[in-house]
């Protein structure tokens, strides 16, 4: 476990830059030609926290996939107000200025979420209209500050290294660790970074989160800028750009990507520590200023090189290759080799464009092509309903209080029903009564969820394997198999959400894998046990997050409800794609079809069995799924038919 964190970017980068650092730190008596002494610690820290919280509010910013240019102009505008109103309190000159900062900060991060307008060139300009502002403030001259209590008390000794304003510094880093590595609220700004997308469907409330951090990085840089007004005893009205590279750098040390999604405010400590040190390096060894320059130059190009997308790239096709070179083939049905190795190439499908055949629903799971009707659950609403193919003939086939799921149908044509949340398989009798046809509660480690039914009646039930709904962290869980006779038995473990599942003709079982990026293959047995299992599609690496929504931003197709094609295929609903992909052994994804919504399930049929059914809505979010009928049956029609 450490070994796999330690080889994450976001550990790797700032850890390395501390490190080597710390090592130079060390060896710089052997240029200055003097020991280190406790000043050097004192005055390293100094410039840790004249650059701390400016590094840490555009860090937050750029883990949240944007970037705050205005944090300057904050900085410069904290500094001024504090100094102007906190002559006679400094603690109130502070509580102006954060909350000005916050103002401001809330302000632009309000304009660029919900008027979908870049960071960038918002930040810019408002960096510029708070200099112009600042400027005006103080008449384009710098403003003394009277209160030199306040000054000889930001600025002394504490335990010999530390001051006032290097604690309170680093004591922002602390909150700001606990708050985003502790608390979902920190779990959804890291999502958002890696897939806004992906963040909205799975019910993060994504403009009120940007606008919050906007705030929270105007209120870091605010008091950023009063810490240093007060330190000096006068403000500033135009810091320049110095401070802003310093902070990015510190940024990019400290392991937070360029395209957002990643980074920690430890690691941005860490990343702020080494420009701290690496400064103060440079002044004690008494090195040319240009040095600096050069220095933090070749950093940026280091980083830009190790962050560039293109690198990233030739290194997976190197692994790849690799990969394949070395990768088993086994033998098809018609006596061919197939490869099991991803071959990740996609078109867009020529097929119909998608109609709504009936809507008004809750959120819709488990359709089946049946008897010349789609049946399918409706999560909220607690029933099972059937549907003439066009939609109408709605019809009510069961209730089930515990929340419907998966559906198959025993040999004799009793239907089988998942109950979620008491994890039960429920059976209706002839006459419409509901009995319970086995109980997975001491198995199932999560709600259960989607299930396929063989020829000889045996069920296969999949479960969430953890809390999903209630924020708990992702675990691997088991696919379980239950007879005719209701008795439950564990076909297979380590599976990663196991969700949509078919049999193939050739009595192979395909379990598609959400958080798993996968398809995983298994040949059944006379006695239904699972055997031979393997990756029968591979879309990405298995996520190293274990928070729900930030692991949905890692996963490339997060597959969920699935149907076959008479040719092999199997079409997937990507619930964070907005798309229905068809994918074939290997991992080649040959057909998608974007309906211009998340879709979550689907399955082939119609009169000619060409009709691909797809189960839409606008995100999978318990809460807003129960308080609004929004989820509708969508009908597509593609080239190959199902079963």
């Amino acid at each position: 476990m450490i070994r796999r964190r330690m080889a994450r970017p976001d550990h790797l980068m700032p850890t390395v830059s501390l490190l080597l650092v710390l090592v130079g730190f060390a060896s710089s008596p052997l240029l200055s030609g003097r020991a280190l002494a406790p000043f050097d610690f004192y005055n390293a820290l100094q410039g840790f926290a004249q650059l701390g919280l400016l590094a840490l509010a555009i860090g937050i910013t750029m883990i949240a996939g944007e970037f705050d240019l205005s944090v300057v102009g904050t900085y410069a505008l904290g500094g001024m107000l504090a100094v102007q109103t906190g002559a006679a309190s400094p603690i109130l000159g502070v509580l102006v200025a954060v909350a000005a900062g916050a103002a401001v900060g809330a302000l632009q991060g309000g304009l660029i979420a919900w008027l979908r307008i870049p960071s960038m060139p918002v930040t810019l300009a408002t960096y510029i209209a708070l200099l112009g502002l600042t400027y005006t403030m103080s008449g384009g001259l710098s403003r003394t500050y009277p209160n030199s209590e306040a000054t000889l008390w930001v600025d002394q000794t504490v335990a010999g290294v530390f001051s006032p304003r290097s604690l309170l510094t680093l004591s922002a880093f602390l909150v700001a660790a606990l708050v985003l590595g502790g608390t979902r609220l920190g779990r959804e700004v890291r999502a958002i970074g890696g897939d806004r997308r992906a963040s909205r469907v799975a019910g993060v409330n994504v403009d009120r989160r940007v606008a919050g951090i906007f705030a929270v990085s105007g209120a870091l840089a605010a008091f950023g800028g009063c810490l240093l007004a007060y330190s000096y005893a006068s403000a500033n009205p135009d810091p320049g750009l110095q401070p802003l590279i310093l902070a990015a750098v510190a940024a990019l040390l400290g392991g937070v990507s360029l395209a957002g999604g990643r980074g920690t405010p430890l690691g941005l400590l860490a990343g702020t520590l080494s420009v701290a040190l690496l400064t103060h390096i440079v002044a004690i060894t008494a090195l040319p200023d240009f040095s600096t320059q050069l220095l933090y130059a070749a950093l940026l190009g280091v980083i830009v090189a190790v962050e560039s997308p293109g690198l990233h790239e030739a290194v997976a096709r190197l692994r790849a290759r690799h990969v394949e070179r070395d990768r088993p083939h086994r033998t098809s049905a018609t006596g061919g080799t197939r490869s099991t190795g991803p071959h990740p190439r996609t078109k867009e499908t020529s097929m119909t464009t998608p109609t709504t055949v009936a809507e008004g629903f809750g959120f819709l799971e488990a359709p089946r092509w049946r008897s010349g009707r789609l049946w399918f659950s409706d999560f909220y609403t607690y029933r099972v309903m059937s549907m003439a193919e066009d939609g109408s003939d709605l019809r009510v086939e069961a209730s089930v209080p515990e929340q419907p799921s998966g559906l198959g149908w025993l040999p004799d044509g009793r239907l089988l029903i998942v109950s979620m949340r008491d994890r039960k398989v429920l059976r209706r009798e002839p006459d419409g009564t509901l009995v319970v046809h086995a109980d997975l509660s001491g198995h199932a480690t999560g709600y259960a969820n989607d299930m396929v039914v063989d020829g000889r009646g045996r069920a296969y039930v999949g479960n969430f394997g953890f809390d999903l709904m209630g924020g708990a962290a992702l675990e691997p869980t088991a696919l379980h198999r239950v007879d005719p006779d209701g008795r439950v038995t564990e076909a297979a473990d380590g599976l990663w959400f196991p969700n949509g599942s078919v049999l193939t003709p050739d009595n192979e079982l395909l379990v598609v894998e959400t958080f798993g990026n996968r398809v995983t293959a298994f040949d059944v047995a006379d006695d239904g046990g699972l055997v031979n299992r393997r990756v029968w599609a591979e879309f990405g690496p298995l996520p190293t997050e274990r928070e729900v929504v930030p692991a949905l931003a890692q996963v490339r197709v997060a597959g969920d409800g699935a149907c076959l094609d008479r040719q092999g295929g199997l079409w997937i609903a990507d619930a964070t794609g907005d798309r229905l992909v068809r994918v074939v052994e290997g991992g080649t994804i040959t057909d998608e079809i974007r309906p211009g919504t998340p879709v979550y399930a689907c399955a082939l049929g119609g009169t000619s069995g060409t009709t691909l059914y797809a189960c839409a809505a606008p995100d999978f979010h318990a809460d807003a799924r129960k308080a609004a009928q929004e989820a509708r049956m969508l009908a597509i029609r593609v080239a190959v038919p199902g079963f």
